[in-house]
């Protein structure tokens, strides 16, 4: 598990680094695990966040070969409000992408 966190960390890295790189509106992405992505801080928008997601997905089939899904219907079924919510901060999604890689 620990390869697949380190590996998921450098991928959400990347897919920040792109998403900020997209970005013209001036608010930029964190790479800090604390970082609040979604919720009342969040400063994602919808469009950012998809791209985001995309991105990442994107990288997992490119560096590794390895299809993955982030927004798929189990998620669609959580309370993005809530606490637990996989995609609320840059560490909560890198443990989620993680879990996807393993």
């Amino acid at each position: 598990m620990k390869a697949a966190q380190e590996t998921a960390a450098l991928i959400v890295s990347r897919a920040i680094a792109d998403v900020n790189e997209q970005n013209t509106e001036g608010v930029t992405l964190q790479d800090d695990p604390a970082y609040q992505l979604l919720g009342d801080a969040g400063v994602i928008d919808s469009l950012g966040f998809a791209y985001f997601i995309v991105t990442i997905e994107q990288y997992a089939l490119d560096e590794l070969g390895k299809e993955i899904v982030l927004f798929d219907d189990e998620v669609m079924e959580l309370d993005f409000d809530a606490a637990d919510n996989p995609f609320r901060t840059v560490g909560s999604l890198t443990d989620f992408v993680a879990r996807k890689l393993a």
